[in-house]
């Protein structure tokens, strides 16, 4: 990572300096979006608490019937 993202620095620099061309062996490095995986386990995390409130809520009003 650290390589790759030294490379990108690289590569910005020599398009800021005026080379127009891009080095072919640059990866674009996507730092806007969070990983799939990370994302993914925030979205479960949150439906999770969603769906345990729902329960209690389900539980609580059972119990006053």
């Amino acid at each position: 990572m650290k390589g790759e993202l030294q490379h990108t620095i690289n590569a910005i620099k020599g398009v800021a300096a005026g080379s127009k061309a891009v080095p072919a062996t640059h990866k674009a490095v996507d730092v806007g979006r969070p990983d799939n995986a990370l994302s993914r386990s925030i979205r479960n995390q949150k439906d999770a608490a969603q769906f345990r409130s729902e329960l209690k809520a389900a539980v609580a009003f059972e119990k006053m019937r």
